[in-house]
């Protein structure tokens, strides 16, 4: 093959590459095409060629070493030491300065050199500008089962990503293998039985670690309790507070709160009776008197007015009657109910009639209103809680039947029967019990006095209270769960 001539262009290799071209703007009197800029993008563009080597040339002159100096007082170029010397001792020696912005971020950093008689030559390290954005990166772990493969989970975005190691837990070495009644943080004093659990107790090793001890599954199963009729007392009276039963709950192998329900009062059927005979008298008029018959014999004359005793004592005169059998009470203004009672009582008694020509004025009357005839079968209902029974209610109280914690309340109503629910506010309407507060706890071992009270919400109640059909029904909830 012949020398190429000067000149010359030859093919040496084909590549397909990236490239960005750009041009640049000139004046109006400048030819175009005055220059332009090929540059490869990135590492999209490679060359490999085999070196071509031409005859030697002069040889060339010795480049004195650059040698940095690390000096604290230094930090500006107003800082650079003077008095340096055209010598090899001084020549190549240099100094880096950093560059900041107002807020001390070093944008750039430059390295001064002194070239002896040629001066200081400045050498830009680096790229110069403020740092760009780091990714904020969110690391967490998670260990995985021993013997799997470890990976990494990614997600986010690429200025703040998330990064979860999921690794693998290593293999340590084979422990000691022994009965676990062997090892020092097991209670081996009590005796194990079937069905037992391993518990943490209050107790400690000597190198602190807890104690563990058997403990019964029954020990820890919710227990319950019931406070049958037998055990509450009547009450009759007028009171706020009025205390029908106490009771104590068994201690417990855990810290425990008792939770209440029952219900007390009510109505009860009393065996059938007979019936006694009730007449009402409606008089009305503005003066005179009238007179009654009763069984066939007639009374004296009664004002107009006569209060129930009057009207009573003349009807008692007659000999069909007799004194004590007549009972009497004032209804509205002028109305008198009568009843007829022991030798008179539970028996039909006939209507009694009356004569109203004596009284004042003409138009005026007196007549009778038959409420029972008597002799009549009846059952008697009677309320076992009487008195206001939109006030009279209940309550349970734990540790004291008079100032003890309320865990329980119920309301009365117009039937006398009062429903008893878990309650624990009182005038601090915010108290509340949860697993954990340590209200109305009772410490594991102890036994709690719980004392059931008739209540009214006012100042005073008139109570008349039969404990048939009262019950409570309690149970021993764990509390303090967790510490």
């Amino acid at each position: 093959m012949t020398a190429p001539t000067l000149g010359e262009l030859l093919y040496l290799a084909s590549y397909v590459i990236r490239v960005r071209v750009a041009s640049l703007a000139t004046a109006p009197d400048t030819p175009n095409q005055y220059t332009a800029d090929l540059h490869v993008m990135g590492d999209q563009g490679a060359m490999s060629l085999d070196p071509l080597a031409g005859p030697p040339g002069p040889g060339g002159k010795q480049q004195f070493a650059l040698r940095m100096q690390d000096n604290a007082d230094v930090n500006t170029s107003a800082d650079l030491p003077t008095g340096l010397t055209d010598t090899p001792e001084d020549i190549g020696k240099y100094w880096l300065i950093d560059t900041v912005d107002t807020e001390g971020v070093v944008t750039k950093e430059t390295a001064w050199v002194w070239y002896g008689t040629a001066g200081w030559r400045q050498f830009q390290m680096g790229v110069v500008g403020p740092p760009g954005p780091v990714p904020l990166i969110q690391l967490s772990e998670q260990l995985i089962q021993p013997g799997t493969d470890s990976w990494v989970d990614t997600t986010g975005s690429s200025v703040e990503p998330s990064w979860q190691f999921n690794l693998a837990q290593p293999f340590g070495p084979h422990g000691p293998i022994s009965p676990l009644w062997g090892f020092p943080d097991i209670d081996t004093a009590t005796p194990a039985v079937a069905g037992d659990l391993l518990a943490a107790t209050t107790s400690h090793t000597s190198s602190g670690d807890i104690i563990w001890a058997p403990e019964a599954l029954a020990d820890l199963r919710i227990n319950f309790y019931s406070l049958p009729e037998s055990d509450f007392g009547s009450y009759s009276g007028v009171a706020q507070q009025a205390n029908v039963a106490s009771w104590t709950i068994p201690a417990q192998t855990f810290d425990w709160t008792p939770i209440v329900w029952g219900h007390l009062g009510g109505t009860q059927l009393n065996p059938m009776v007979t019936s006694n005979s009730q007449q009402l008298l409606n008089v009305s008029a503005l003066g005179g008197t009238f007179t009654l018959t009763v069984l066939g014999h007639t009374t004296l004359a009664i004002p107009y007015n006569a209060a129930p005793a009057a009207v009573v004592s003349a009807i008692e005169a007659l000999p069909s009657v007799g004194t004590g059998n007549v009972i009497g009470s004032l209804q509205g203004s002028m109305n008198t109910l009568l009843e007829f009672v022991n030798t008179l009582g539970a028996q039909a008694i006939a209507d009694i009639t009356t004569n109203p020509a004596a009284l004042i004025p003409d138009i005026a009357n007196a007549v009778i209103d038959v409420i029972d005839s008597g002799g009549n079968l009846i059952n008697q209902v009677a309320n076992m809680l009487t008195g206001d029974p939109l006030m009279i209610g209940a309550q349970v109280l734990l540790g004291d039947a008079t100032t003890g914690t309320m865990i329980a309340r119920g309301l009365g109503n117009t039937m006398g029967r009062i429903a008893i629910m878990p309650h624990y506010s009182t005038t601090n309407k915010t108290l509340a019990v949860t697993p954990k507060n340590q209200y109305a706890m009772i410490p594991a071992g102890q036994t709690a006095s719980l004392f059931c009270n008739l209540w009214n919400d006012g100042k005073l109640g008139t109570y008349n209270f039969n404990p048939a059909g009262a019950q409570l029904f309690c149970m021993a909830v764990p509390v303090n769960l967790g510490g």
